[in-house]
């Protein structure tokens, strides 16, 4: 054999990528522990221990579940993960598609998740400095219908070392109800003024008489809203009260806010009730579109009225056009 030949195949063979051909065993064993979670969920300890309720069949990460691909460039394994593939991935599907995560490789053998949710499809491509996402998500994520399309596009943003969002593959960039996060951030990692934003709608409901889900609270980081070129905060777009049995005739309506990046802090910009949103990401910085939800608007031909919002330095607020 060549000596050129010998030395590529010895090359490859160090290499950190060809030394991970198969998943990690950490990261194996983390899929397995949802898998387990999921399955096991509600049952007795008799019923755990009964092969009848949860076989051993159905508790396992199988290799098919583990695709390899890169997502951010370089030379080192990344991999997908197909929930839909596990033995009991109707625990992992629905209407909007399958769970899906991706994990990116370290050259210690290491990897991070940095993509986590539900998609009906998924497709990685594009050139290496810049390896593009493309999703297909429930169309009522778009604003839609569940059959309708909803196409979002992600890119590898090397400088945040995250998927940032981009125009979709057919050039669109209105989002409804803003990006769609793939990765949620923890709240205990989200800034204080968050967590205060949070904590807030917990004391609204419990005035009412009623309880806030913290873990189920809605808050993502949006493209720069103010011109500062760093990303900004929008909470509440789902977020509501719950009450025991029927509830207080008038619940309250939880507020949308929207906190914006000023130096070392964040403010609040815009606090409204009985509202949703959008944001175009074709211009920066992005624009943000107040929607005025009621029973006389929705869907189809019919779409509620929308009020664009812009950034006044001199109020630090989002106010709306004249």
């Amino acid at each position: 054999m060549p000596r050129a030949h010998l030395f590529a195949l010895l090359a490859f063979a160090l290499s950190p990528s060809a030394a991970l051909a198969s998943p990690p065993p950490s990261m194996v064993e983390l899929v397995r522990t949802q898998i387990v979670a999921a399955v096991t969920e509600g049952m007795t300890p008799e019923e755990m221990a009964d092969p009848a309720y949860s076989s051993p069949a159905l508790l396992t990460a199988p290799d098919k579940m583990f695709s390899r691909v890169d997502v951010n460039g370089d030379r080192l394994a990344d991999w997908m993960v197909d929930f839909g593939k596990a033995p009991a991935g109707s625990y992992f599907c629905g209407t909007g598609g399958c769970h899906t995560e991706l994990y990116l490789g370290a050259s210690d053998g290491s990897v991070t998740k940095v993509f986590d949710t539900m998609v009906r499809e998924i497709r990685i491509s594009g050139p290496k400095p810049g390896r593009i996402v493309d999703v297909d998500y429930h169309g009522s994520v778009c604003g839609g219908y569940g059959v309708e399309e909803c196409p979002r596009r992600y890119v590898w943003d090397l400088a945040a070392q995250r998927l940032l969002e981009r125009p979709n593959k057919k050039g669109q960039t209105l989002m409804r109800y803003g990006p769609t996060p793939v990765l949620r951030t923890p709240l205990a990692a989200a800034p204080a003024e968050v967590q205060a934003e949070v904590v807030r709608r917990g004391q609204i409901c419990a005035t009412a008489g009623g309880r806030f889900d913290v873990d189920d609270s809605n808050f993502v980081d949006v493209p720069d809203l103010n011109g500062d070129s760093l990303r900004d905060w929008v909470i509440g777009t789902w977020d509501s009260c719950h009450f025991e049995g029927e509830g207080p005739e008038n619940p309250p309506a939880l507020p949308l806010t929207v906190l914006v990046t000023q130096g070392s802090t964040l403010v609040t910009a815009l606090d409204r009730r009985q509202i949703s949103w959008e944001l175009d990401i074709a211009t920066q910085p992005a624009r943000f579109n107040v929607v005025l939800d009621n029973d006389d608007c929705g869907l189809e031909a019919n779409a509620c009225p929308r009020e664009p919002q812009v950034w006044n330095p001199a109020t630090s607020r989002l106010e709306s056009r004249p």
